[in-house]
């Protein structure tokens, strides 16, 4: 597939326009982003907000509090404590969003344990062991969580209840889990329900995940077409990035970063420059 034709400055006029739009919180994960769909993407966890379930969650003061508390804790690079605070959440709540969101941020606090991990400096052998434990036992409880979610959806499917956010739910966890015949089969159950916009944004997600630039790429730009999402825009710059086309890649990237508050738009930033030393 030839890679599609990609105006840059076109799509970072169309975020900047889209960013005046109402602001809103993650009922799952608390980003804030800016919307004017009853449903849409977060751009940090990628779960699907929708109107009167947002409504509810969002009414919830005690859950709005202790997901303000997660990412308090977060942003002090205290993962566990988010972690230990998001399973309180599951507690009270054991949607499949909320299973999904744990496990996102049991990963995170596996990768910081990684990172703790040093071989540079005499002595430190007891304590990377003590950080490799912790990372495995982090990332197997975020694969626990993540197969909860995945087996409690399936559950649904079978009693007829097919919500197409609750399908898209059902795609994204498969994603992370690595298991991308179910995710296909997935996307199969949102073309069948009609929601172009959940079935156009999965395709981009499952292009990245099969490695394919143009594909990606293209997907991107057919998405944008309906809503101009910093998600699209993302993938966008990566598959430019995979396409080695890094000028429009960095371009790209740094426009929509003022957007957002995450390390993948930084990390990629980081690879990109990288790639140009190779």
């Amino acid at each position: 597939m030839k890679f599609p034709s990609v105006n840059v400055k076109s799509y970072l006029y169309l975020i900047d326009r889209a960013s005046s739009q109402k602001r809103l919180d993650c009922s799952y994960c608390g980003a804030e982003n800016f919307s004017d769909r009853d449903v849409w993407i977060c751009y940090n966890c990628e779960l699907a907000n929708y109107g009167a379930m947002r409504d509810i969650w969002m009414n919830n003061r005690v859950l709005v509090d202790q997901i303000a508390q997660v990412n308090k804790l977060i942003g002090m690079d205290d993962f566990a404590g988010a972690a230990a605070e998001y399973d309180k959440i599951l507690a009270m709540l054991g949607e499949p969003e909320f299973l999904y969101s744990a496990a996102l941020i049991h990963k995170r606090n596996s990768n910081h344990e990684i990172s703790l991990i040093r071989y540079d400096r005499m002595g430190f052998m007891e304590e990377n062991a003590v950080h490799k434990d912790n990372a495995i036992k982090e990332s197997n409880g975020a694969a626990l969580l993540l197969n909860r979610a995945s087996a409690a959806l399936e559950e649904q499917f079978k009693k007829g209840i097919r919500q197409p956010a609750s399908i898209f739910t059902f795609f994204i966890t498969n994603i992370k889990l690595g298991n991308l015949k179910t995710a296909r089969r997935a996307i199969g159950m949102l073309k069948v329900s009609g929601d172009l916009y959940l079935s156009k944004y999965a395709d981009i997600v499952f292009n990245a995940e099969l490695l394919k630039p143009e594909e990606t790429a293209a997907a991107s730009i057919e998405f944008l077409k309906l809503n101009a999402s910093v998600n699209a825009v993302y993938y966008l710059g990566w598959a430019l990035f995979k396409g080695n086309r890094y000028r429009e890649a960095t371009e790209l990237l740094t426009g929509i970063r003022k957007y957002v508050d995450t390390g993948n738009m930084d990390a990629m930033l980081q690879n990109i420059e990288s790639a140009k030393e190779v």
